[in-house]
């Protein structure tokens, strides 16, 4: 979890805003993230709109949930004996993030109908637009 990062426990809690995302405490490190996706210098992608839009993590990058969590697992030794281990690595590539990939989410995504109501395929629309992602 993206809060353990910052204070080093599982238990430990991170303020969050209205959004529900975690707001790095005072002095806090970036978290480094690792790139899973290469995108081309011309696409513009940015995490926050499509988080506050209602789009999970795990659509794009899988059960990412499991990273950082501790698991129990058993000592080389000592059947009976157990330890705890951090997962490290479990961020994978889920989608593609092709262009086809993406229009796609823009044009069904079930959020767009619930942010959007009656205005929706007004929203389709502009998500559909090349400058909404081609800057």
């Amino acid at each position: 979890k993206i809060h353990q990062h910052w204070c080093g426990e599982p238990s430990c809690t991170v303020e969050e805003d209205a959004f529900g995302l975690p707001v790095p405490p005072e002095g806090a490190e970036p978290i480094p993230w690792k790139k899973v996706h290469d995108l081309p210098d011309y696409v513009h992608f940015s995490h926050k709109r499509h988080v506050r839009g209602g789009v999970d993590c795990t659509e794009c990058h899988g059960q990412i949930k499991l990273q950082g969590e501790y698991e129990i697992v058993p000592i080389a030794n000592d059947p009976k004996a157990r330890t705890y281990r951090k997962v490290e690595d479990v961020m994978i590539r889920e989608a593609t993030l092709q262009m086809g990939w993406c229009l796609g989410c823009h044009q069904h995504h079930p959020s767009i109908n619930e942010n959007y109501g009656d205005k929706a395929d007004l929203r389709r629309a502009e998500l559909k637009d090349c400058w909404t992602c081609h800057k």
